[in-house]
């Protein structure tokens, strides 16, 4: 099956982004076509960037969340952590104090990339 899936499919190159913070992945170029097969309204304009949007001041960094959650349920948010509560949080400081060293990093590569 896989053989006529291969020969009858036209190949498509898929652009992802993937986070230099945490290693994950999106799609660049977001169309929304499994919304729009349930009726829903997609309102996001395909190829809009995905990164930009983050809030490193308000983001959730740690999520609690409730385990007995699960399929049909997900996983209900019990309390979370920014990263300014986190990098206070003595549990957490490792991981706040990764994510700022990995910031700082990226920022001097931004440095030596701009004329």
């Amino acid at each position: 099956m896989t053989d006529y899936y291969a020969r009858n499919t036209v190949a498509k190159e898929l652009v992802y982004l993937k986070c230099p913070c945490c290693g994950q992945s999106r799609k660049l170029d977001r169309t929304g076509a499994f919304a729009r097969q349930r009726g829903q309204v997609f309102n996001r304009a395909p190829a809009s960037t995905v990164l930009g949007g983050l809030d490193p001041e308000g983001a959730v960094f740690v999520d609690f969340r409730d385990s007995r959650g699960g399929r049909g349920r997900g996983f209900p948010r019990v309390r979370s952590l920014t990263l300014a509560e986190a990098f206070r949080d003595p549990a957490y400081r490792e991981q706040a104090e990764a994510v700022l060293h990995l910031a700082e990093k990226i920022v001097m590569l931004g440095k030596t990339l701009k004329p």
